[in-house]
This record gives structure tokens, C-alpha cells and sequence, in this order.
């Protein structure tokens, strides 16, 4: 978060909470996690109106977090979901095959059959440490199936990275099943980049000077 904060302004403090690695999520909810996040935000900041946000993962978390703290008759003026996952678990076989094509393109874009093979590399590899990740972190998987949400009193802001085999068919987009989780809508934000990229140097730049006026606007 550290190249989004630089660009939300000086006089803006953003605080990042962690979940430590070493701690495992084996009969933790959400909520328990949403509960320790508000613990330590209330070290800083005793009482709302809250600004929330998280990126991937993070983002169900800053959405848990945003429940609870309604449900304990908090505000949250802001609430920011970057690049996240759908709020269902799923993969169809017509996101697999959205996916293959997508790369298939990208290979065939490169400048040279040498950029073409360094890129199918790069997607094995990813491949790869992904799959291994995923049986590394059944406890994550199980949480992730346990995810309940609730509607979001508010406008929610999502922003979503475009280079992605996603943009091909918006329509089975999961990302955009957010829309069905906020009461007054979402401002959504189409970034370029990839689900990585689209939040750091040199594409953050325009993407955080819009963010902050976003979030100038939630406070008046």
C-alpha cells in the first residue's frame, strides 16, 4: 500500500493492518479476524466515521470489518475494494477457457518467439506457486468458503485491474457481483495493469489522485 498512500495526500495517515504469516486460520472466521482489525484501529482511532480498504483477500476482510462495525452502530464514509475476489468462491470451466485465451493472445503479442517463450515461462511458474500456495493454505480456502457478507449501507468504491482474462466477457466478471453489496451503489474504477501492477509505480499515479479526491468527498 505503500506507493497508494503516497499519492492520498501528506495530510492523509493510512494505517496497514497484517495478518501475521506464522498464525494459522484454522477455526477462525472473518469475523474473528474483522474483530482484531477493529481492536487495533481503535488504538489510533477510538470511534468513526472510518475509512476501510483492502486488496485481494484484504478487500474481504475490509468488508467484514465494515459489517461489524455497522452492526456496533459505527459509520464507515468510505469503503474501497481493490482488484478483490468474487464474494462467492467458483471457478467455471468458461473462466478456464476466458483464461487460456487470454494468455494465448498475450504470447502472441510478444516481439520475438524468445519474449513469446520468457512469458509462457512466466505463467508456468505462476501456475505453479499458486497450486502449491493453495495446498499450503486450506486453512485460507475454508475461510474464504465460510465468507458471509452483508449489504454495505453505503457506496462502495472497487476498483479493478484490466489485464486480466476477466475483461474478456465483464458479464462473468465475479468482481462485479459486488455491485449486489452496497445500498447506494458503486463507483466502479477500470485501471490499467495487472492485479499486481495496477496498485504500484508508474500506474498508480493517476489511480491515487482520483482515490483521494473520492475520499475528500466522503468526509464533507
Amino acid at each position: 500500500f505503500l506507493d497508494i498512500a503516497r499519492h492520498l495526500g501528506k495530510d492523509r495517515p493510512v494505517y496497514a493492518l497484517d495478518w501475521p504469516a506464522e498464525r494459522k486460520t484454522t477455526d477462525i472466521t472473518f469475523s474473528d479476524i474483522a474483530g482484531e482489525c477493529i481492536a487495533a484501529m481503535r488504538r489510533v482511532q477510538p470511534v468513526g466515521p472510518y475509512q476501510l480498504g483492502g486488496h485481494c483477500f484484504g478487500a474481504l476482510v475490509a468488508f467484514t470489518i465494515t459489517n461489524l462495525l455497522e452492526s456496533q452502530g459505527e459509520q464507515v464514509s468510505f469503503l474501497l475494494l481493490l482488484d478483490p475476489p468474487g464474494p462467492t468462491l467458483g471457478i467455471d470451466q468458461k473462466r478456464l477457457s476466458d483464461r487460456v485465451r487470454f494468455h494465448l493472445a498475450k504470447m502472441i503479442q510478444q516481439p520475438s518467439p524468445f519474449a513469446a517463450m520468457s512469458y509462457l515461462w512466466q505463467r508456468v511458474t505462476n501456475v505453479r506457486r499458486r497450486t502449491i500456495e493453495s495446498f499450503n493454505n486450506e486453512d485460507d480456502l475454508t475461510l474464504y468458503h465460510d465468507f458471509a457478507p452483508k449489504i454495505f449501507s453505503g457506496r462502495l468504491t472497487m476498483v479493478l485491474a484490466q489485464d486480466t482474462f476477466l475483461t474478456q466477457r465483464p458479464d462473468h466478471d465475479p468482481r462485479r457481483d459486488w455491485q449486489a453489496w452496497a445500498q447506494d451503489g458503486v463507483e466502479l474504477i477500470a485501471t490499467p495493469g495487472d492485479h499486481v501492477t495496477f496498485c504500484r509505480e508508474p500506474l498508480i499515479g493517476a489511480l491515487g489522485q482520483r482515490l483521494a479526491l473520492l475520499m475528500d468527498s466522503a468526509e464533507i
